[in-house]
């Protein structure tokens, strides 16, 4: 069974709580392509997933961090780093889904010419462990 569906509701909802980027976005953290551009936001989406049918199941999730200044820029990319890079950590419970999760990669974004803002896409690998294979957390 594929995960990727889980993993995206549990990251969604784990940054939609977190108290740093609430202060930051509000209510305009959601998923990519879900309202119109709008600045500050903070949207994911599944980049990428890979179901092996076996132990875990990989998929790399994409948030696209659009801010009015520098300073929300880093406070917005430490809070994710914060709480999805968990980097040579063993397996630990993200909305009640154990995984490993771990920083992929970072890019400036391209978008609208509309001067004034920051933009930044972070991706992040989440790998989710079969119920039955995780350590007991």
């Amino acid at each position: 069974m594929v995960r990727w569906p889980d993993v995206t509701e549990v990251v969604a909802q784990a940054a939609a709580v977190d108290a740093v980027l609430e202060g930051i976005y509000g209510e305009a953290i959601r998923h990519m392509g879900a309202a119109k551009f709008r600045v500050p936001s903070l949207e994911y989406m599944l980049v990428s997933e890979v179901y092996t049918g076996d132990i875990w199941s990989p998929s790399v999730i994409q948030w696209d961090q659009r801010v009015l200044t520098m300073e929300a820029l880093i406070a917005s990319e430490r809070a994710l780093m914060r709480l999805f890079d968990l980097g040579d950590q063993d397996v630990t419970l993200i909305g009640g889904l154990p995984m490993w999760a771990q920083y992929a990669e970072g890019e400036g974004l391209l978008g609208p010419d509309r001067p004034g803002y920051f933009a930044r896409a972070v991706r992040f690998r989440f790998t989710p462990v079969r119920q039955r294979y995780a350590p007991t957390l």
